[in-house]
């Protein structure tokens, strides 16, 4: 059987959860048409033996074993030595519905786009879920219109594993190791530019589970600021070539900033950061509230206009809904 879909799991101790992703994985209803690729990231517990086990069992899983790098070098591994038509990405701490995969192979030849998306399940302690988009409606996008979306923050959004690429275009592209928080936005935002059109299914596939002390809910380090990195990385690219998205691209640093701003905020210690979120806050200030309102998706301008007036309360109101 020709071999569809390249799924790529990075593995980095995660021994606990790992029979539960592969599992899910196993019992896709496509699954002879997969090819498994688990990327051992130097894990230090029982992952590489388990994965071991299941190449043993499974002729189409694949293990890779490297030194730790990083989940960015991890996925970099995946993709030099995926051979399906398409690419998907699943975190090895989550898991897929059985029809998952095969509905998106199905999406995608339907519809000949270079990209499909779906939406996902957020697991919150194991049981609760909900899924993360609610009620969109599923659409087409040009790439221009692809592009607005993303840089809204709206319907494309910047997590990888809802997500079927084109295997193609993904050779073209890598993940960069150096950005450790934003790299999957960077990566779908380097992918964005290359496609023609793409099409978004927005039924809910995948399990994305919350864990507790997960890399996005730690203490605030130096890496939270790679997103503006990245931010910045975006704002340059309208700047030098493509000036019809220089507002979008502003709007979205604005966004990722007060993003940035509220993780120092509700770590309560940042006080070796200080600077840097005084700056940013600056910016936040400084930035027009009818630009704002013109090029921020709803939900962002809500959150905008409640930092700009006081980063407290936008503090207590994301406490009271749980945001």
């Amino acid at each position: 059987v020709m071999c569809k879909i390249s799924v790529i799991v990075p593995v980095y101790n995660i021994d606990q959860y790992l029979d539960r992703c592969v599992s899910s994985i196993i019992s896709q209803s496509c699954f002879e048409q997969l090819e498994v690729i688990l990327v051992n990231d130097g894990s230090t517990d029982k992952s590489p033996d388990k994965c071991q086990e299941y190449a043993k069992k499974y002729s189409n899983i694949v293990v890779i074993n490297k030194d730790n790098g990083g989940v960015s070098s991890a996925r970099n591994a995946g993709i030099s030595a995926a051979h399906g038509q398409y690419i998907a990405f699943v975190d090895g701490d989550d898991y897929v519905a059985t029809d998952f995969f095969q509905e998106m192979l199905d999406a995608i030849i339907y519809s000949q786009s270079d990209l499909v998306i779906f939406d996902y399940y957020v697991v919150y302690n194991g049981d609760s879920k909900k899924a993360y988009r609610g009620e969109i409606q599923e659409n087409y996008f040009t790439s221009d219109g692809a592009m607005r979306e993303f840089l809204k923050g709206g319907a494309i959004g910047i997590n990888l594993f809802d997500k079927l690429y084109v295997t193609r275009i993904v050779k073209q592209i890598a993940f960069d190791p150096s950005i450790r928080i934003g790299e999957d936005l960077y990566f779908i935002f380097q992918y964005l530019q290359k496609i023609e059109k793409c099409y978004g299914v927005y039924k809910p596939g995948y399990y994305y589970v919350q864990r507790e002390g997960s890399a996005m809910k730690s203490q605030f380090a130096e890496k939270n600021f790679d997103a503006i990195i990245v931010a910045e990385r975006i704002m340059l690219w309208a700047k030098k070539n493509h000036l019809e998205y220089m507002e979008l691209a502003e709007a979205h640093y604005i966004h990722v900033a007060y993003k940035t701003v509220e993780r120092a905020l509700k770590s309560r210690d940042y006080a070796a950061y200080k600077e840097q979120i005084d700056d940013l806050y600056c910016k936040i200030k400084h930035y027009r509230l009818r630009q704002a309102y013109n090029n921020l998706s709803r939900k962002q301008f809500v959150g905008f206009l409640l930092m700009k007036l006081s980063p407290k309360a936008y503090i207590l109101v994301c406490k009271v809904m749980k945001i």
